[in-house]
């Protein structure tokens, strides 16, 4: 990013972002300083000048601005690695991550984690990597080095699913490994249970990661019970539901 790449916001339009909402829509835009293209890092700054935050730009999109800073901050390799290095401790902290019962989880979670248009799901020492923005596409390269750092013996394989996404955005690119690969011995688990993930073939990076709780109720809820799963895709309100049923 050049010092000439600069938003300039229309009056009262910085409240949002001075409340650390991570959008700048298009319609708050007053003027575009300098010669920005689609996925370039930007300066924010209010109608009369004062410095908000740093973001990327979005050419034409209705989120103009995605936000990854509040603050005068330098988006460099340094601050990568300490943005998905927090991301991965809280997961451990959480036991998410780091044990035996369970190796799946959501490890960035776009605006949830500072880093809005990026999404990467673990599953047992894989990454997958899903960028939703041009900015994220252009940053791939720091998101990797940033998950080597932050995991080190704890990832082996990075896979990059973002190509059905940025198709949207008139990107053409293809899925593919930026990083090592899958282990010949991959089960990765969640409460226990292990799973075979598809992450090539796969919905969005092949798991619903976001319905662990609930797997985990019915096991509580299937003793006893007879289970049908229709639609049943991995199977994992299935192997769960077993799980809950004793063994005769």
């Amino acid at each position: 990013m050049t010092e000439s790449n600069a938003v300039f916001l229309k009056p009262k339009k910085e409240v949002s972002i001075l409340r650390r909402h991570p959008w700048v829509f298009s319609g708050a835009i007053r003027t575009i300083e300098g010669p920005v293209q689609s996925g370039d890092l930007v300066a924010v700054h209010a109608n009369k000048g004062r410095l908000l935050g740093f973001g990327h730009y979005s050419s034409g999109a209705s989120i103009a601005v995605r936000m990854l800073t509040f603050e005068e901050a330098v988006v460099d390799q340094e601050w990568w690695n300490a943005k998905i290095e927090g991301a991965v401790r809280m997961r451990k902290e959480l036991k998410l991550i780091g044990g035996e019962q369970n190796s799946i989880c959501r490890l960035v979670h776009a605006e949830g984690d500072g880093m809005s248009g990026l999404i990467i799901d673990y599953y047992d020492r894989v990454a997958v990597v899903q960028t939703h923005s041009l900015g994220m596409r252009h940053s791939l390269d720091a998101i990797k080095q940033g998950l080597l750092a932050a995991l080190g013996e704890d990832l082996v394989g990075i896979y990059n699913k973002s190509a059905k996404i940025l198709r949207k955005l008139k990107v053409e690119t293809e899925d593919g490994w930026i990083h090592g690969e899958a282990p010949d011995t991959w089960a990765p688990a969640e409460y226990g249970a292990a799973f075979e993930i598809d992450i090539l073939l796969g919905q969005k990076t092949g798991f619903f990661i976001d319905q662990r709780e609930n797997r985990d109720l019915l096991k509580k809820y299937a003793s006893g019970k007879r289970v049908l799963n229709v639609f049943s895709y991995t199977g994992g309100f299935s192997v769960t539901a077993l799980l809950g049923v004793p063994h005769r």
